[in-house]
């Protein structure tokens, strides 16, 4: 992805009531992306100790499935989810789940 510059600015409370973001554009419940621009303080970075902030992806660079998730096969093997094949490592991919506010309200991102 990458940012508009020309995104309109907008509060959290119209977001909320434009229901910005939560367009579905397919079967597999993908969001529609919606640019807009805010001026927001992060006040909140979710963290949990049974619930790491990242997970493990696909090594190979090169590959259609390189952000997919891959699987410990127990011998220090990984197996990629999409594709089948089998890595000898994973790339830590890294998920910050946190929340934003500005003057009209708050919103949870991930």
């Amino acid at each position: 992805g990458g940012v508009n510059v020309n995104a309109p600015r907008r509060t959290f409370a119209e977001v909320k009531e434009m229901n910005l973001g939560t367009k579905v554009t397919s079967k597999t419940d993908k969001r529609e992306a919606d640019y807009f621009t805010v001026v927001a303080t992060i006040t909140t970075i979710a963290q949990s100790a049974d619930r790491k902030p990242w997970y493990e992806a696909n090594p190979d660079l090169n590959s259609d499935a390189k952000n997919c998730k891959v699987t410990s096969m127990g011998d220090g093997k990984w197996r990629c989810e999409k594709n089948g094949k089998v890595y000898n490592g994973y790339i830590p991919r890294y998920i910050l789940r946190f929340c934003a506010t500005d003057f009209t309200g708050n919103i949870w991102n991930q």
